[in-house]
């Protein structure tokens, strides 16, 4: 994998060219600017912008095209000071070496990780090299104490490629928020560079931090580009003024030492605000990652309910031995859809076949697996003697289908002719008989849920149903709630029941008992037996 970004720009014959202009005019006109402001005022250069330069040209370039960059900077160098080639031309190169053999795509400095890699190998590491070598060389020919050529050379090109580059790598970027060119975005590099001003003209620099301030509310409220545009307001700001500064930077400091704090302050304050600028731009990725997650859900959820539907009965059923309306309610605090489900089928020899279930699980593999369940179910019901031969009949064509483990599964045969429901569980909680004298609840020795125990005898009972009287099935969605006990849930369903008599309807059942919506998918279904 090849170390630089992709290359995006147009491959025709004025590529080359024109980049080698572009960085050889502004490395030539950046260091001409950075040289006489520094001579004006004595100091050595707030910061140096060809640093910046050549180091985003190269970060902003495939690897192919770095000769072309650096050939540019080295000339445009020559011209200037023969001496420092090596050094200027190594910095950059270290520190885009060290940007590319980590992040192996296009530099984003709205990205935490990039923006991390960017500090530490083009805006420090690059430039200590260059500081290194530059300061060897000066003190080979005979020029400044080595330190203190160090440590201004460094900073300087710290800044330069902390300001500068920052802006060349953000210019054409996306904007997470608002645009630098908004009016709220002029007005703040405005207020910038216009408070640097009022505060060089009335007071000394250590009330500097007061004006880059505004780095940190450009990270927080636009992003890198205007981060990097106002930090270039102030410091040109600063360094202008120096130039017609009377040379009282700090009452009791050295000028030099004064311009150490000042280089200090904007690389701070230039770190500061593209840091928050990149928590600020992931946080809002995250935001609309996190709710194009929920709409992909949300639609999600309306295609398994309305398929879980379709594989659902009728909500109204009736046929000569029976009447019946089942309910299908979705939990209102999940985005997944479970496998609740129900049936009602007269078998052709009259019986009336009742069952309702819960699959293990939720979403699209649960739907699918109740309606294999309610399909095979209805189909062994009509060869089935009683309801625990056809329980066993139904856990032996579902043994070795592992997405049906654990389901609870309520059957149910009615035999017209005696008035009579034979009916087993497994691990289903129990049904209902509502008639004119109350409420019973329809005891059997329960059977281990579907998969669990594949033993061949299932448990069963059975009673007689008094003519007007309703049978009620449910799934737990209807009685369960956390840290409750399950009787208290079927207290409460005894209740209800008692309450409406055998006028009983789904929909008012489930009103009754969710006060705030079901905390899990629901079925109820109410059989009246002729």
């Amino acid at each position: 994998m090849a170390l630089g970004p992709v290359d995006t720009t147009a491959r025709d014959g004025l590529h080359t060219p024109l980049l080698f202009g572009l960085v050889f005019v502004g490395y030539l006109a950046g260091s001409e600017v950075a040289f006489r402001l520094a001579d004006a005022s004595g100091l050595s250069a707030v910061l140096f912008p060809p640093a910046g330069i050549t180091v985003a040209a190269l970060l902003r370039n495939p690897v192919r095209r770095w000769p072309v960059v650096l050939a540019a900077a080295a000339i445009a160098e020559v011209i200037q000071d023969l001496g420092f080639v090596l050094a200027n031309c190594l910095e950059p190169l270290v520190g885009a070496l060290a940007v590319t053999s980590v992040v192996r795509r296009r530099l984003d400095l709205d990205v935490a990780r990039d923006l991390w890699v960017y500090l530490a190998g083009a805006v420090a590491l690059g430039p200590l090299v260059g500081a290194l070598t530059g300061a060897v060389v000066d003190r080979t020919i005979g020029g400044d104490e080595f330190f203190d050529t160090f440590w201004h050379w460094w900073l300087g090109d710290a800044v330069g490629v902390l300001l500068v580059g920052s802006l060349i790598l953000t210019w054409n970027a996306d904007e997470p928020r608002r645009s630098t060119t908004s009016p709220l975005g002029v007005l703040l590099v405005l207020a910038s560079a216009a408070s640097a001003v009022a505060l060089l003209a009335v007071s000394d620099l250590p009330l500097l931090f007061l004006v880059l301030t505004g780095v940190v509310v450009a990270g927080a409220m636009f992003g890198a580009r205007t981060v990097a545009v106002t930090s270039v307001a102030v410091a040109a700001t600063i360094a202008v003024w120096l130039a017609f500064e009377d040379g009282t930077l700090f009452v009791g400091e050295s000028a030099g030492t004064a311009l150490v704090v000042v280089k200090l302050k904007l690389f701070v304050f230039g770190v500061a605000g593209l840091l928050v600028a990149a928590e600020a731009a992931e946080r809002e990725r995250a935001i609309e990652a996190a709710a194009e997650l929920r709409t992909r859900a949300a639609a999600e959820h309306d295609v398994v309910e309305r398929l879980q539907r379709l594989l659902l009965p009728p909500e109204r059923m009736a046929g000569p031995h029976h009447d019946a309306a089942g309910l299908y309610s979705a939990a209102r605090s999940e985005l997944g859809v479970g496998g609740d489900w129900y049936e009602v089928t007269e078998l052709v020899d009259g019986r009336v076949f009742v069952a309702v279930g819960d699959v293990v699980g939720r979403g699209a593999g649960a739907a699918a697996v109740m309606g294999r369940l309610r399909a095979v179910s209805s189909a062994l019901a009509a060869d089935a003697p009683g309801a625990g031969e056809l329980l066993r009949s139904l856990e032996h064509h579902l043994r070795g289908f592992i997405d049906a483990l654990g389901t609870t599964v309520w059957l149910g045969i009615y035999e017209p002719s005696t008035r009579s429901i034979s009916f087993a569980s497994a691990g289903h909680p129990p049904a209902y008989l509502v008639t004119g004298s109350g409420v019973e609840r329809l005891a059997v020795r329960p059977n281990p849920p579907l998969g669990v125990e594949t033993e061949d005898t299932k448990h069963e009972a059975c009673v007689n149903v008094p003519e007007g009287s309703a049978l009620v099935l449910y799934t737990d969605g209807l009685i369960e709630r956390r840290r409750e006990p399950i009787d208290t849930g079927l207290q409460r369903l005894e209740a209800a029941l008692g309450a409406s008599g055998t006028a009983v309807e789904p929909p008012d059942l489930v009103e009754a008992l969710h006060v705030d919506g079901p905390a899990d998918d629901t079925v109820v279904l109410v059989v009246r037996l002729a």
